[in-house]
């Protein structure tokens, strides 16, 4: 049976590589275009059959509710795991104390899993669950309050060394997490980087690779030195921190080598064996072991050989070494035999085994030009066992060419075919929970793969990446996870590096896609962008809807489709990236509170884990993700290699549809789900709200206290000479995820939500009109004109009105217009998108919160270079930065005061700096032009005081190629401005034609 299927998945690549796209050969895809593939069908005889998946459940770590607590303005964010094993019906109380009694908080148990009291007080909050009405004390946990939306976690850096004559020093890197201890609590695994650690495709020493653990607390549990013969770098050291053998307590497996030295001083192999020395800085020729040490104190728990080791030969006499993996001796040697995988599946659907890899390019050298090699192991009684090995210079494989060169930088899992038991996506290559290939599409190696349900309208999860051999016919592909079936992908004839995929674009069912080729497409295979604007290395679910956002280099962005651009929401301040250009968080997972996900960062003086959580308030109650047996997975490998977001085993963007319950148990206590199936989203869903009170200025949206207007506290609901309510219109519109324009020739105002339904409605005017709104067109005179779509005439009670420089619409109106609910009880307001109900008593306390909170401090602009040490004493404040295109690299990083962060965009292009509300003098412009000791750059320096109209301040310049650090030009004579715009001309060199500035800085005072 097996024999079949590889045949089948030969055929398969054939098939996908002889599909064809409604694009001609090399031509680049245009927005609105169509990807979807012609010409392949699914030769197993349909898709993958959902129903029949095995209720086989899986042991995971048992936690705690992982509450947090935040202080804002006048008020404290409370959030809290739902966790896999509980019931949807499971509700909670939050108490809070001052030190001697707790007092109840909420009226009534809570279905959602955040609160906000709107009090700033209380330093100590308590969060119990409550089921069939009664509360579970002894699940109960207390949380006290952060300051900040981030906690700190100390570290130790280890002290600066030398290998070979070479000095060197330590940087934190990657990140883990784990039960280290059994607690119910996350400790933290760490990879120290050594500043001259090296990619394997170069030669030379590097530091010692070191991993750290530690509690939340800072408290360090141990140490691990890999010792001189496991080098450093991002091939090399993938730590997989997982409770192998389901006690409850998480270990750390590795590869290790002679010298490495246990967290309890012990020492693997020979101590004084260094075969680095022989080969430049490579362990070519010494033993390689794989190694899982206890998390409680980092201690060997068994070693046993890694597999394969450099040297050795097949079953059936078949010798390999480095040549095999396809190194050539007179170029890399040691370069593709050096690139190691790992990550955690559950291969028999029971228990989780570790999986460790090998190789994945092609090669000239060896009569076989590449290989690649998986081993899977279990950890049973403390020993390390084999599971399976999957090699393809075994004799079965060895000539079968569509095994090699298809692996990515990364591997993932997932159970693909639904059988409960996970399968190794190891690239363009997929091998079967036994060890056996299931398919291949031929297309070749990439560095980023997602692995998800990307396209919820087709049964079971497909697989999106990127392809680097520019020969290929797909640059780009979305394809079914089981079978290797394309579904739709472009040719980019070009090295096509990064990928990435998830929900961003409310308008498209299912995931978007895009990559470093520049193109976004929907699910369906339709384009969305064929601009380079969107980063392209990680993601996260941040701010409350269920859309995933994106988050690159230190920024959370969102996608706004009317612009065609990512805009920053957040901005982990005072950190730094990691992996270089890869710019990702050493770790962004849903460490605790509700299902967002928390991302971890080094502070810049390299001294803390900066670890934030989103304030955001969100209707939505989702299971932990980390109760996701993929996502807990994807968490596992996240440090392997070019690091990947996670990918849950189900769809979870703005159009779910239904929450699966968790396919779990606790290790220790066998504690599962009494909920079956899935839940509906309505089910999971608690409402979207904003609560005002007649004459208040205080609004309370989602539970957060918001001003109504930012500059007029006299700006508040009132009620009109017709006894109708009538509220600042920009206020509820933008709660609600509407968008407000005002024509101020005619006194009109359009109001548009997120499913382009619109308003219109004129001051004075008690008759209004609804319909559609049908995007932009040609209009008579020249430019772009929107287009109204009248469906119908309504009237009013009373009209719109402009008061204290406001507009005032009838609240009523705008909230049924749009589908909500308005409830009112004397002077109590409530819009949401759900009933609302409240007894009188509960009105007038909720009332007396509102008009008794204090008012919101104002929101002042805030410097984007506000926080850290300047480059120069007379460096001006940056209050926003815009340019007209980016590739992924955001203009934020030319203004971050962080010089390794740079803003890039192909060809000639504007960057425009916001100096503030006041003019500025301005004296000179500093800039560090990335790679500008190897490259010349050509711009122009203009002003401006409206942003509208400009003049230059600096005639046509440029670097002077020999510095990659500031270069300074100095104005022919001062200038006052609000705004300063860099106009580049990118490069000299044609074919590198970029505007690249790692960090500019407008000089003055």
């Amino acid at each position: 049976m097996k024999i079949k299927r590889i045949f089948a998945a030969s055929l398969a690549a054939v098939m996908v590589l002889s599909s064809f796209s409604a694009l001609a050969d090399g031509e680049r895809p245009k927005t609105g275009d169509s990807l979807i593939l012609d010409g392949v069908e699914d030769i197993y005889g349909g898709g993958t059959d959902v129903s029949n998946r095995p209720e086989t459940l899986r042991p995971m770590e048992k936690l705690g509710l992982g509450g947090v607590a935040v202080r804002m303005d006048g008020y404290t964010f409370i959030s809290w795991r739902w966790l896999g094993t509980e019931s949807a019906s499971t509700r909670y109380n939050v108490y809070k104390t001052l030190g001697s009694e707790w007092a109840l908080c909420n009226s009534e148990p809570l279905r959602n899993t955040s609160f906000t009291d709107l009090s700033d007080k209380y330093d100590l909050y308590k969060i119990v669950p409550v089921r069939d009405g009664k509360e579970i004390e002894d699940e109960a946990e207390e949380v006290t309050v952060w300051d900040k939306n981030y906690m700190d976690i100390p570290i130790q850096t280890p002290p600066d060394n030398e290998v070979n004559g070479e000095k060197y020093s330590y940087a934190p890197g990657d990140a883990s997490v784990g039960d280290l201890d059994g607690d119910g609590e996350w400790e933290i695994v760490l990879k120290w980087d050594p500043s001259n650690a090296k990619d394997t495709s170069k030669a030379g020493f590097t530091g010692e690779c070191l991993i750290d653990a530690y509690k939340l607390d800072g408290t360090r549990l141990w140490r691990i030195n890999l010792g001189p013969n496991i080098r450093s770098g991002a091939h090399d050291t993938q730590f997989m921190v997982y409770d192998f053998d389901c006690d409850g307590k998480a270990e750390i497996a590795m590869r290790t080598a002679d010298g490495t030295v246990a967290g309890d001083g012990s020492v693997i192999g020979d101590k004084d064996a260094n075969y680095a020395v022989k080969d430049n800085g490579k362990n070519l020729s010494g033993p390689l072991y794989l190694t899982v040490f206890k998390g409680e104190d980092g201690s060997v728990i068994d070693t046993t050989d890694y597999y394969p080791q450099t040297q050795g030969k097949t079953e059936d006499g078949y010798e390999w070494d480095v040549i095999t993996w396809g190194d050539d001796p007179n170029g890399e040697w040691g370069n593709r035999c050096e690139r190691y995988l790992a990550c955690v599946a559950y291969l028999d659907g029971q228990k989780p085994s570790m999986v460790f890899a090998r190789g994945y390019y092609y090669g000239p050298g060896g009569d076989i030009g590449g290989r690649t090699a998986i081993a899977a192991f279990d950890l049973v009684d403390g020993k390390i066992v084999k599971h399976w090995f999957f090699d393809t210079l075994d004799k079965q494989y060895r000539d079968d060419k569509t095994l090699i060169g298809q692996g990515n930088h990364s591997m993932s899992t997932a159970d693909v075919d639904y059988d409960g038991c996970d399968e190794i996506i190891y690239g363009s290559l997929a091998v079967d929970n036994d060890g056996t290939p299931l398919y291949s599409t031929g297309l070749g190696h990439g560095d980023a793969q997602h692995v998800s349900d990307l396209v919820p309208d087709r049964p079971g999860l497909e697989v999106y990446s990127c392809h680097e051999d520019p020969a290929m016919p797909y640059g780009y592909e979305m394809r079914d996870a089981r079978t290797g079936e394309l579904l739709f992908g472009a040719k980019t004839g070009t090295d096509n590096g990064r990928a990435c995929a998830g929900d961003i674009d409310p308008r498209y069912r299912g995931a978007e896609s895009w990559s470093s080729a520049g193109i976004m497409t929907a699910a369906d295979g339709t384009v969305i962008s064929d601009s380079y604007t969107v980063p392209i290395n990680f993601m996260c679910y941040w701010d409350g809807d269920l859309g995933r956002e994106i988050l690159d280099n230190i920024y959370v962005s969102k996608w706004n489709y009317d612009l065609q651009k990512a805009e920053t929401i957040f901005t982990a301040t005072g950190c730094t990236s990691v992996n270089g250009t890869k710019s990702t968080p050493a770790l962004s997972a849903d460490l605790f509170g509700d299902w967002r996900e928390e991302i971890m960062f080094p502070t810049k003086d390299g001294k803390n884990l900066r670890i934030f959580t989103t304030t955001e308030p969100t209707a939505y109650k989702i299971p932990t993700l980390m109760h996701d047996i993929q996502y807990r997975m994807h968490i596992a490998y996240q440090n392997t290699c070019y690091n990947q977001p996670p990918h849950l085993s189900y769809y979870l963007g703005y159009d779910t549809e239904n929450v699966p319950v968790p396919m779990m148990y606790t290790a220790g206590d066998n504690a599962k789900n009494s909920d079956k199936g899935k839940w509906g989203i309505s089910d999971v869903y608690a409402g979207e709200k904003v609560e005002l009170a007649i004459g208040s200025p205080t609004a309370i949206a989602n539970g957060v206290p918001m001003r109504i207007d930012n500059d007029n506290t006299d700006v508040v609901p009132v009620i009109d000479e017709n006894d109708r309510t009538l509220v600042p219109l920009r206020f509820i519109a933008e709660a609600f995820g509407c968008k407000v324009d005002w024509r101020a020739d005619s006194q009109g105002i359009d109001i548009i939500d997120k499913n382009s339904k619109e308003i219109q409605m004129y001051i004075g005017r008690q008759q209004y009109e609804i319909g559609r709104d049908d995007g932009y067109t040609a209009g008579p005179h020249g430019g772009m004109v929107r287009v109204f779509a009248v469906e119908a005439y309504k009237e009013m009670d009373t009209a719109p009105v402009i008061m204290n420089d406001r507009t005032f619409v009838p609240l009523r109106v705008f909230a049924e217009s749009f589908g909500n609910k308005v409830y009112w009880n004397d002077g109590l307001i409530t819009v949401s998108d759900t009933t609302q109900t409240f007894t009188d008593e509960a009105a007038a306390a909720r009332l007396n919160e509102i008009t008794s909170a204090p008012v919101p401090k104002k929101i002042e602009r805030i410097a984007i270079n506000g926080i850290g040490d300047k480059y120069y004493d007379d460096q001006l404040d940056v209050y926003g930065v815009t340019a007209s295109s980016n590739d992924g690299n955001k203009e934020e990083g030319a203004v971050d005061l962080d010089i390794n962060t740079r803003w890039s965009a192909w060809g000639a292009n504007t960057l425009v700096v916001d100096l503030g509300d006041e003019p500025k003098k301005v004296t000179a412009v500093a800039i560090a032009h990335w790679k500008g000791n190897e490259r010349v750059y050509p711009f122009t320096i203009e002003y401006s005081l409206d942003g509208e109209n400009w003049t230059t301040a600096l005639e046509k310049s440029q670097n002077t190629g020999e510095s990659d650090s500031f270069e300074k030009f100095v104005l022919a004579e001062p200038v006052t401005a609000k705004y300063i715009r860099y106009s580049g001309d990118g490069a000299t060199d044609p074919s590198k034609n970029y505007c690249h500035i790692s960090e500019i800085a407008i000089l003055g005072e």
